[in-house]
């Protein structure tokens, strides 16, 4: 995409074997109040349809928002998968949205506002989530810690803050100065956030601005033997550790 003047916001949209939630997270992107924001769609190598459903819901796309629509030539998981677009997204504040969400209509504004009123210090905006089941139903709000709270890597440290990725913005800058993700990160919430609060610092927004969709590869599933359950534990402690090689790492680099 070529633009008269770089975006202040780029939305970034990660998709993977979602064809049947993919839909209503695109739309509810491409209707977003503001901007012009630029949004980027984007499909892990999906083997479900699910690009071709995020072609679908785009076509015919006359809004104001600068659109890309793409998918990767193979699978790269999340953290490679991260790294692709906020090196492509040309925004200075990059709002993640996953493809089984579903973000309110002015969710990108207040996070905006509310990065300006730090006077673009803040390098990493939270928000409280809406609780949302994989039917569709609503089961209250899920609230994130205050991240203002935290000042320096030794508050980390001290406590962790109870974050959500999927409720984050953050800066391109903050990726800049740590470096892109390790390949086999598999998630990326409590890494962009010991970042933030080691460099230019965290603020939380009071209010919910996602429907958060319950469940992951993180959720415990329904085991039928004892070997599927050792399977799955050993690889959450892989990707456990995946995240810990991340944190030690930006650690010394702070």
């Amino acid at each position: 995409m070529r633009y008269s003047q770089p975006p202040t916001v780029s939305i970034l949209l990660l998709a993977y074997q979602q064809a049947d939630l993919v839909r209503r997270s695109v739309e509810a992107c491409l209707a977003q109040e503001g901007g012009p924001y630029e949004i980027i769609l984007s499909d892990d190598a999906s083997t479900d349809g699910t690009f071709d459903v995020i072609q679908d819901a785009v076509r015919g796309y006359q809004g104001r928002h600068h659109l890309a629509v793409r998918q990767n030539r193979v699978n790269l998981g999340i953290g490679r998968h991260y790294n692709e677009l906020v090196a492509l997204a040309k925004g200075t504040l990059l709002v993640t949205a996953a493809a089984d969400d579903i973000p309110v209509k002015d969710r990108v504004r207040q996070l905006e506002a509310a990065w300006q009123a730090t006077g673009g210090q803040a390098d990493l905006i939270a928000s409280h989530v809406f609780d949302l089941d994989h039917q569709g139903e609503v089961h209250g709000l899920i609230e994130v810690d205050d991240l203002s709270r935290w000042s320096e890597a030794a508050d980390w440290i001290r406590q962790q803050p109870y974050v959500i990725g999927a409720g984050h913005a953050f800066t391109k800058r903050l990726m800049h100065r740590f470096g892109p993700f390790n390949a086999d990160v598999p998630f990326e919430d409590q890494i962009l956030g010991f970042r933030a609060i080691a460099s230019g610092g965290a603020i939380t927004v009071p209010r919910p601005l996602v429907y958060y969709r319950r469940g992951g590869t993180s959720r415990c599933p329904n085991f039928h033997n004892a070997a599927a359950m050792f399977r799955w534990k050993q690889r959450q402690s892989e990707r456990e550790l995946a995240v810990m090689r991340q944190l030690l790492a930006d650690a010394r680099k702070v």
